[in-house]
């Protein structure tokens, strides 16, 4: 079982023992819009045929972060999931990736400490411009935005620095308070898939695209979404958090679906 502290996935596939491993290096953060590519390159590829040959794991905890940005900046990624800011921030610095498309929506919500229900202060994570909006948007000009780092904001929730927070669906899911979609009635794209160019003709690229369509299909049924949560964030998800992610609208989307079928 994969944790929700995220991961940064390092997969080679390869068609026959003949052929040169193909390297794709793939930046996957935490909460939500990690597990379906987890899941994806876990099961679906191998099942599409491609044999795994190494499959190494490392933490990428927050794709807003200057570690994260150097790993993308430097090469060493070929294809991340990013959160909106984070993605138009490279894509405008570095020519040689693009943004496919969204991949979750209304991941990110408001967990808002019981009794206080108009808060003054919201927690959101540092550089993430969309989080400040969806203050605003809720509770109005007088509720201030607190950026933080990325990692800090359960800790000073449960400190009481703030009387709400935004955070991942799959971290909100284990903090105490209310939920309250973060869209405001509207979907909010909370990660995208970046690429560099160079590898979107690629058949092993291709075939990602086709298997994460698939996955996400496959998660409108809630028996199948529960199985992703309790596979790779947490055994102790139950049909009931199912049914709160139902409620916060929070959708998997697929930038491919546009692509022709197999």
């Amino acid at each position: 079982m994969i944790g929700a502290a995220g991961l940064l996935a390092l997969f080679w596939l390869v068609d026959s023992p003949r052929q040169e491993v193909a390297v794709r290096r793939v930046g996957v953060p935490e909460g939500a819009a990690g597990l379906l590519v987890a899941y994806v390159l876990q099961e679906k590829m191998a099942v599409a045929g491609l044999r795994v040959v190494r499959y190494e794991q490392q933490t990428l905890y927050d794709c807003c972060a200057a570690t994260s940005q150097f790993a993308l900046s430097s090469g060493h990624l070929d294809l991340a999931v990013m959160c909106p800011d984070a993605a138009r921030a490279l894509v405008a610095k570095d020519a040689r990736f693009e943004i496919v498309g969204p991949v979750v929506v209304n991941a990110d919500i408001f967990v808002v400490r019981p009794g206080d229900e108009t808060p003054a202060t919201v927690g959101i994570s540092q550089k993430r411009e969309y989080q400040r909006q969806m203050v605003a948007d809720r509770f109005g000009p007088s509720c201030r935005a607190t950026p933080m780092l990325h990692a800090a904001i359960p800790f000073a929730y449960a400190r009481q620095e703030v009387e709400a927070v935004v955070v991942d669906i799959v971290r909100a899911l284990s903090l105490t308070g209310s939920l309250h979609p973060g869209g405001n009635g509207r979907d909010l794209v909370t990660a995208v898939l970046v690429t560099k160019k160079t590898v979107q003709t690629d058949e092993h690229y291709q075939l990602f695209l086709r298997e994460y369509h698939d996955a996400v299909e496959e998660m409108a049924e809630p028996a199948k979404l529960l199985r992703l949560l309790q596979t790779y964030a947490s055994e102790q998800f139950s049909i009931g958090d199912v049914s709160v992610w139902k409620r916060m609208n929070v959708r998997f989307i697929s930038p491919s679906a546009s692509l022709p079928s197999r």
